[in-house]
């Protein structure tokens, strides 16, 4: 996963929701959510983006890079 996340191609963002703040609020609406984790998915493959299961696996995330990046076989 490291690996991946340190591609080139990639670029890993985090948001810091531990103090209140309306522009991760807003964002997390707009995509229907109003937790955290959330994670997001976006590439030439998936320009809307993809939402992640807030329980983590090795290969969705994996599958979900490589389909955003358009690789996905």
């Amino acid at each position: 996963i490291q690996r991946a996340l340190s591609a080139d191609d990639v670029v890993a963002l985090r948001g810091d929701w531990s103090r209140p703040s309306a522009d991760i609020s807003a964002f997390l609406q707009r995509r229907g959510s109003v937790a955290v984790p959330f994670n997001q998915i976006y590439g030439p493959g998936s320009p809307d983006g993809e939402v992640l299961s807030p329980l983590l696996t090795r290969d969705a995330v994996l599958q979900t890079l490589s389909h955003a990046k358009g690789t996905e076989q």
